[in-house]
């Protein structure tokens, strides 16, 4: 649906880290909402990613090199879209901007880098942000405001990792990282709606990808600070759908999948099956709320946020070093079975 520019003092002057799809598809945000995309910053300014989104964004300047974009007066904000394995390495000089800055993820790759980040940077992080924009969905809201009136039995999670395309894509290296680049969603999703997270029990299952090195699958079961069990199942390669699964106990079953779409079912239609002894239990859905696709589902309402000074959900750094600790967790509480 078409939506009308926030109202604003005066436009807001954007510049981009990395001038890529995710930086563009920001870009058309922040454009929409009736702030200025000003300037970018990549490798060279005859990269086919800047012929892109200079011809998308005309008015858009060409600055030389991150440092110098972040240090420009004319900028009021950053928002950094960097490769998954790039990010890292800026964390130092991005946290500890003057200006405002949303990160895509990963920002780090472990806790501890990141605390070492946060040290650096001090104060400073307290108008920098998360990319994780699955906060934002509308099925997300209705989930979170269903949660609010209590009644929550367990919950189930399901991630599939596709491995051998990520390898494709981003390189061996992505395989020791999946969780805290693809999963970190899902994960970040769940600790959002229920509260921090601690393993009770965690089963791995390795599997070898030849010169990339061991990936792990996992089996949890996790529970929250009012323990609540949760189970979560991360597997390599594996034809599930992602999902959330919630379940009360007035009998309805609240399930995210994909996060995009929230099913509710209760009771069931059973159906015979013609000229079989076979009865077939079908979930009765009762509703449905699906995320506004306009643009990048949550870039629009996330990027608003950001703009509007960090108001929540948007996620703070704090909230994703929680995220990297309870990854972290996963793996040392892991029981090996290969």
């Amino acid at each position: 649906m078409n939506r009308a520019p926030t109202t604003i003092q005066r436009p807001l002057r954007v510049g981009f880290l990395g001038v890529g799809e995710i930086a563009q598809q920001h870009a058309a945000v922040v454009q929409a909402l009736g702030h200025q995309v000003y300037a970018g910053a990549c490798r060279t300014g005859s990269s086919q990613r800047w012929a892109r989104f200079s011809h998308i964004f005309p008015e858009a300047r060409l600055i030389a090199d991150g440092v110098s974009l972040l240090n420009d007066s004319a900028i009021d904000a950053v928002v950094a879209c960097l490769p998954w394995d790039e990010t890292p390495r800026w964390l130092d000089v991005l946290l500890s901007a003057e200006k405002p800055v949303l990160l895509e993820k990963p920002i780090a790759l472990s806790g501890s880098s990141l605390a070492r980040s946060m040290e650096v940077a001090g104060q400073k992080i307290g108008n920098k942000y998360v990319g994780l924009n699955r906060r934002f969905y509308e099925p997300v809201a209705a989930m979170r405001q269903r949660l609010s009136q209590g009644g929550l039995k367990s919950v189930a999670v399901e991630i599939p990792e596709d491995v051998k395309g990520f390898i494709d894509t981003y390189g061996p290296q992505i395989v020791g990282n999946t969780m805290a680049f693809y999963s970190c969603h899902v994960l970040d999703l769940v600790q959002h709606l229920l509260g921090a997270l601690r393993p009770v029990r965690v089963y791995s299952y390795r599997s070898d990808y030849g010169r990339a090195g061991s990936y792990y699958s996992y089996t949890c079961l996790l529970e929250t600070a009012d323990a609540l069990p949760v189970t979560l199942a991360i597997n390599d390669n594996h034809s599930a759908n992602m999902a959330i699964h919630f379940r009360f106990n007035d009998g309805t079953h609240w399930v995210l999948s994909p996060i995009e779409v929230l099913a509710v079912y209760d009771g069931f239609n059973i159906e015979s099956v013609q000229g079989t002894q076979i009865k077939r239990f079908r979930p009765k859905e009762i509703r449905r709320v699906e995320a506004d696709a306009s643009y990048k589902p949550g870039f629009y309402s996330q990027m608003r946020a950001f703009l509007d000074g960090g108001i929540a959900p948007v996620a703070s750094i704090e909230e994703n070093m929680t995220l990297l600790r309870l990854v972290e967790s996963i793996r040392e509480s892991s029981i090996g079975r290969t």
